[in-house]
């Protein structure tokens, strides 16, 4: 769907639920996303069978309205299977899109599904020009935009290319970028790249200013900027919440609808008018999240509780099944509350059954749980209110709401069911033929070019060189550095005398901001006219960067290029790896999420080398925010007692775990699973740890020296 800035743009609402969907359509969405199954990046939701999906999209066109389909996880070798019959009966449906943001996913879709339209998710990490560009180039026909952008880096991009954009405009904000996270899945195996999030960052942790929930955003509310963007030219203005109630659905839908469709001296009172209605939505806090400012200080409130929903007192004693409440707002029968521990950091949910007043200010509540004396001090919110859809229902006189509600007639029940049997036919067909995509043409060999120990490259990766003293006497073919502005000085005369033997590998940050882009530019530039060729890349944006720098270069330059990738590019399945070949990267690398079962099937049977993270401190959060309570000079320490470290890094603020990541004392489990290259990564090293004085020798005393967690490797990636 091209637009004009003259266009009015889509309003793409979230259902996580039936009531959900019927809630966003009769309130004047456009569009509604949802999630497949399992398949999400809202695993813990609903969520909703294919049948259901194909009865969904039918009914929604029956009235005009889109359908995206949400399969925009990680997908693990196991599960290709699947995800191929979710593609063919998605392309049976008619499905209006597909939000994507495996590679893995991409390369099945682009070889069998060419005409399904796809669309590439948040959790791709699109936040600069070059990133929509590479999305263009792979056949997108729209990239989600990363939530950490300002109006005027959004109003950049937009004027960069013609692809179609799409921004969050209300709802949840991470404190990571999206696709970043690894607290989750570093510490309990539930990853948030796979939609099985718990949630880390809306826990309560201690650090300079006392105890305070430091990493949980508010939600996002732009009502106030809908008209900018519309001059912008945004293609689509996405809410967030298929985890949310149909009731908050049906608030901010209609919030938005009225701000988008009124205009002239109407604006600023229907506005307001729309600010409270959200605000009765049982959401967070609200806040305007990066569009005003790339530091928004006003984005967090770390004396705050994380959770969703309205405040209604503090308990002051509890029996039985009884509450006695302090506060200024009683619930109702039926209200879904939840009790907040913050001593613990727990919540409960729980069904208020009957109030009762007792006097000014306090009440009693009888809920649907026995609690006994273990309510007592804990706060109390309302989280949805009474009869979910009724509540919503009776706001709406939508004339489309009797065509919605009407049974689909026999027509398309048979439709539905010959796509479901078309696609599953198609389905066992094309699964056995995964094994036989062609690998890239720009692979060098299985095995590279530099060989090490039994085979092996090791590769070393830090932020400055003069980490390295300590490492003098180890062995080991390659040398990646990032690309700033104290190594470009220190290499800008050539390679030194005592790294003549090792190959250099410079390496990208995961984010560039849209106002770094012309810097980066100018350093790929100079690199390569000082005769520097091989790169890592983090994100598939640094792969149109990359190619436009080398656009000016004889073509000798060109074809000598190698391209490493990161494991922020998220390569989980065989096909994403076979896909990243395709785009461009010469040797890839396994994320570092993988367990050992599914790294073995991944890799194997392939023509690309691909190389995995050995050891090194991986950034859990990978933020854009900097507050004035955040320290780099003490820990950061969870209710369990975990300590991490906060540290800067350009523009960027990265928590590190008090332990590393190593798999270098699990030689053989990365023998076996086929990994060609292994990189010890010392970028992220905290400034608190000090390298040892005596040299380390071998690979062998630098794994007794650094002993750590070893991430999913061992146990199992949910």
């Amino acid at each position: 769907m091209r637009m004009t800035s003259q266009d009015p743009p889509e309003l793409l609402a979230p259902a996580g639920t039936r009531d959900a969907f019927w809630a966003a359509i009769e309130n004047g969405a456009d569009a509604v996303y949802l999630g497949v199954s399992n398949m999400n990046a809202r695993a813990a939701g609903k969520n909703f069978s294919i049948g259901e999906i194909g009865k969904l999209t039918e009914l929604a066109h029956l009235n005009g309205k889109r359908v995206f389909v949400a399969l925009n996880c990680l997908v693990k070798e196991s599960e290709l299977a699947q995800v191929v019959k979710i593609l063919a009966t998605l392309n049976e449906f008619g499905t209006d899109a597909l939000i994507i943001q495996d590679l893995g996913v991409w390369g099945i879709a682009r070889r069998f599904f060419p005409t399904l339209p796809l669309h590439a998710s948040t959790l791709m990490t699109i936040h600069n020009e070059y990133g929509v560009r590479q999305a263009e180039k792979m056949g997108f026909s729209r990239a989600v935009l990363a939530r950490e952008m300002t109006l005027d880096e959004i109003s950049a991009v937009r004027r960069s290319t013609r692809l179609d954009l799409e921004i969050f405009v209300h709802g949840a904000l991470c404190f990571t970028y999206s696709g970043l996270c690894m607290f989750s899945s570093f510490y309990g195996g539930r990853s948030s790249t796979r939609g099985r999030c718990v949630q880390p960052c809306r826990r309560r942790f201690t650090w300079k200013t006392g105890t305070g929930s430091f990493f949980s955003m508010d939600d996002l509310c732009a009502l106030d900027f809908l008209h900018d963007l519309k001059r912008i030219g945004i293609t689509s203005l996405k809410i967030e919440g298929r985890l949310r109630p149909a009731h908050y659905v049906a608030q901010v839908v209609k919030a938005y609808r009225m701000v988008l469709d009124a205009s002239g001296d109407r604006l600023p009172s229907v506005t307001e008018k729309a600010k409270e209605l959200v605000k009765e939505a049982l959401g967070r806090p609200l806040c305007t999240g990066y569009l005003v400012s790339p530091r928004p200080r006003d984005a967090l409130s770390p004396t705050r509780t994380a959770n969703t929903g309205k405040f209604l007192g503090k308990v002051d004693k509890s029996s039985g099944k009884l509450l006695l409440v302090t506060g200024p707002t009683p619930p109702s029968p039926g209200d879904r509350l939840r009790l907040v521990f913050t001593r613990t950091d727990t919540q409960q949910g729980l069904n208020c059954i009957d109030v009762k007043m007792i006097k000014d200010g306090s009440f009693s509540v009888e809920v649907d749980r026995f609690l006994g004396p273990k309510g007592k001090g804990a706060l109390l919110f309302k989280t949805d209110v009474t009869g979910s859809r009724s509540a919503w229902k009776a706001e709406t006189a939508s004339p489309s709401s009797q065509t919605l509600n009407k049974a689909l007639d026999a027509k398309a029940v048979k439709h539905i069911k010959n796509a479901l049997q078309r696609g599953t036919m198609l389905a066992e067909r094309l699964v056995r033929r995964l094994s036989h995509f062609p690998a890239s043409k720009q692979a060098k060999g299985r095995n590279g070019h530099i060989k090490g120990a039994r085979g092996v490259k090791i590769f070393i990766k830090v932020k400055d060189v003069g980490f390295l003293k300590w490492l003098r006497h180890l062995e080991y073919q390659g040398l990646m550095l990032e690309v700033n502005r104290n190594n470009l000085n220190r290499f800008a005369k050539g390679k030194p005398g005592w790294l003549r033997h090792r190959e250099i590998i410079w390496a990208l940050p995961p984010i560039i901001e849209q106002s770094n882009v012309a810097r980066f530019q100018a350093r790929l530039s100079t690199l390569l006219a000082n005769g520097y060729l091989n790169f890592q890349l983090s994100n598939i944006g640094h792969v149109a960067l990359l190619r436009s720098c080398l656009s000016g270069f004889p073509r000798a330059i060109k074809a000598g290029v190698k391209t490493f990738g990161s494991y922020q590019l998220n390569l989980l399945n065989s096909q994403a790896i076979k896909a990243a070949g395709w785009i461009g990267i010469d040797y890839p690398q396994l994320a570092i999420e993988t367990d050992f079962k599914n790294a073995k099937a991944a890799i194997r049977d392939h023509r690309l080398p691909v190389s995995v993270t050995a050891c090194g401190f991986i950034p859990l959060f990978t933020s854009r925010m900097d507050h004035p309570t955040f320290s780099e000079r003490m820990a950061v320490i969870s209710i369990k007692g975990e300590r991490y470290h906060w540290q800067r890094s350009g523009g960027t603020g990265l928590l590190l775990p008090q332990r590393p990541m190593s798999l270098l004392d699990q030689r053989k489990l990365l023998e076996d699973a086929g990994f060609t290259a292994w990189i010890i990564d010392f970028s992220n090293w905290p400034q608190n740890w000090k390298p040892p004085r005596r040299p380390v020798k071998n690979i062998e005393a630098l794994s007794r020296l650094i002993r750590g967690r070893t991430f999913n490797f061992t146990g199992n990636l949910e």
